[in-house]
């Protein structure tokens, strides 16, 4: 596949700059939801990493082996993460995508906060921060019943990607230019 991917950027090169910056962002699209896919699935192997969340809690130390020569041992610690969205990071995140918006003159998007008309067997509400994604392709380009939206959740932060078209199926917009509507929106 390195060769492949190789060869394509190779053959980028020979392409006008307009387009070339066009098939490079949507392969960076792509190549981004491949990943995101993947990670969701269980799929991808981050080999070693740095461990990003709001707060890590060790919950359990657990020794698993004793090198009988020296008497060092080896321990399973178990750690839980909380990356969830904070308040403030997500109006952050809801602002910066609006200003994006603007820049480029749309001012026909879903970004804001939502709640969801239900969640699973429980029939319980949770809370949604919906962002246009950046990049747009295929059919988005033209239809926007096609685009896409990062769908943010509190207590997780990047959940899914929702088309346009589900959006007023799964989810009731909170109007920010009212109280209530921001208090039901930061519960």
């Amino acid at each position: 596949k390195t060769t492949q991917v190789r060869c394509f950027l190779n053959r980028l090169l020979g392409l006008q700059t307009d387009v070339q910056q066009k098939v490079f962002d949507h392969f960076c699209c792509v190549f981004d939801d491949l990943i995101q896919r993947d990670k969701s699935e269980g799929k991808f192997d981050d080999g070693v990493v740095d461990l990003k969340a709001n707060a890590i809690t060790l919950k359990q130390q657990v020794p698993f082996f004793t090198d009988p020569s020296t008497g060092a041992r080896a321990t399973l610690h178990t750690l839980e993460l909380d990356r969830g969205l904070s308040w403030s990071r997500a109006l952050a995140e809801l602002e910066a995508a609006n200003a994006r918006e603007m820049i480029a003159g749309n001012s026909d998007h879903l970004n804001g906060f939502y709640a969801s008309r239900s969640d699973g067997e429980m029939e319980r509400k949770h809370q949604h921060l919906l962002i246009r994604k950046c990049y747009q392709y295929g059919q988005a380009e033209y239809n926007k019943h096609y685009e896409m939206y990062r769908v943010l959740r509190p207590n997780m932060g990047y959940v899914e990607a929702a088309q346009r078209a589900i959006i007023a199926e799964r989810y009731v917009k909170h109007d920010m230019s009212t109280a209530a509507g921001r208090a039901a929106a930061e519960k």
